[in-house]
């Protein structure tokens, strides 16, 4: 499906023979057109004719979405609303934050930590609800939400009548995350920020690789990766199948389903070598030790569990979902690759340290806990 959008004005300011390429007379007359009071060129128009021809060529931008629709841009974004975190998350990797003029109700409640400077922003409803009459109301020049083909169809039908851009990316799976910077980054103009985290994330990426490459003997511990409240696991081609690859494991369920729910018999079955377990928090981690280590020990209660290898060589962990998915996930990733590889000499928390630094601009939290033991 292939779907062109153009903003509140459709096609290029300024474009006055509407073949799509604005000219330097086109710009000038428009300049001209504006200064002398004739015709309706605003003055918005002549900034916006001016920024394009001078930094695109003259031409839109253009990209396709995570969901192969094509998106058109036809002015210089000023206005954004990211639907969920991830999306907010990489919108203010890019430097972009000063763009968003609202925030949605689960970002608010429970990552706000993130974005201090976005406090006193709008509620838009929730990612997956969200308020559409407040989105008109805030006039975003673009809205982005997950790439769920229906989600996305819905914001379409009530947005893009009001001149609103949907962009459908996900921005939290690890095989897909750099190519969605990317997009998003062209269309803000903010490539040199994208290239930043993509460097970053690249570098740490490559000591797992180096290790794993030059210990071809030490063979990938196998894995249980255990996620919500009704015995879910990853797998095969789910996000966390993404990360157990890079991280050098080998997941027990990488033959099923892509979000299957399994037994307890079973893992049992599998002896996994290695078990973690993504738990959520209110807030951002834990303040002490008691809940994580509270889940941990009820994974060890159950039927026949005390006995899983994991168990028994103390290898089982608990990781807080602040870690596990979106822009930040390669803190995450560090964790499993050092459980799985003791040998590996990477320090996880210094790599979240440096994450905060360097693109949420915010200090480490001392005393939190993001993982156990």
């Amino acid at each position: 499906m292939a779907v062109s959008q153009a903003s509140a004005a459709t096609g290029l300011p300024c474009d006055a023979d509407c073949d799509g390429q604005l000219t330097a007379s086109e710009v000038k007359g428009s300049v001209i057109s504006y200064m002398s009071g004739n015709g309706n060129v605003s003055l918005d128009d002549v900034r916006d004719a001016t920024y394009v021809y001078t930094y695109w060529n003259g031409k839109p931008k253009t990209i396709t979405d995570s969901i192969n629709r094509t998106i058109t841009i036809y002015r210089p974004i000023k206005r954004i609303v990211a639907l969920g975190n991830y999306r907010t998350e990489v919108v203010k990797i890019l430097g972009e934050s000063d763009k968003l003029v609202g925030v949605d109700t689960n970002t608010r409640t429970s990552s706000m930590h993130y974005y201090p400077e976005l406090a006193s922003l709008p509620d838009v409803g929730t990612w997956s609800a969200p308020n559409y009459e407040k989105l008109i109301e805030l006039k975003p020049d673009i809205v982005i939400t997950s790439a769920n083909t229906q989600r996305v169809s819905d914001c379409q039908n009530k947005l893009a009548p009001a001149g609103i851009i949907v962009i459908g990316l996900d921005c939290y799976r690890p095989n897909m995350i750099d190519v969605e910077i990317s997009k998003l980054a062209y269309l803000l103009d903010e490539e040199k920020n994208a290239t930043k985290y993509i460097e970053w994330e690249s570098r740490y990426e490559k000591v797992i690789l180096d290790y794993l490459s030059s210990h071809p003997d030490e063979k990938n511990p196998t894995i249980f990766m255990e996620w919500g409240t009704s015995f879910s696991t990853y797998g095969k081609g789910s996000t966390g199948q993404s990360v157990c690859d890079i991280a050098g494991g080998n997941n027990i369920a990488s033959g099923l389903d892509e979000y299957p729910k399994i037994g307890v018999e079973w893992v049992v079955k599998q002896n996994p070598e290695v078990i973690v377990r993504t738990v959520s928090s209110t807030g951002w981690g834990w303040n002490n030790t008691s809940e994580p280590a509270k889940s941990l020990d009820e994974m060890k209660k159950r039927p026949g569990w005390s006995e899983i290898s994991a168990f028994k060589n103390n290898r089982s962990y608990i990781i807080n979902s602040e870690l596990t998915w979106g822009p930040d996930q390669l803190v995450g990733i560090a964790y499993y690759a050092k459980w799985l590889h003791p040998g590996l000499e990477i320090d996880p928390e210094a790599i979240y340290k440096e994450y905060l630094d360097e693109f949420m601009h915010i200090d480490y939290p001392k005393g939190r806990v993001f993982v156990y033991p």
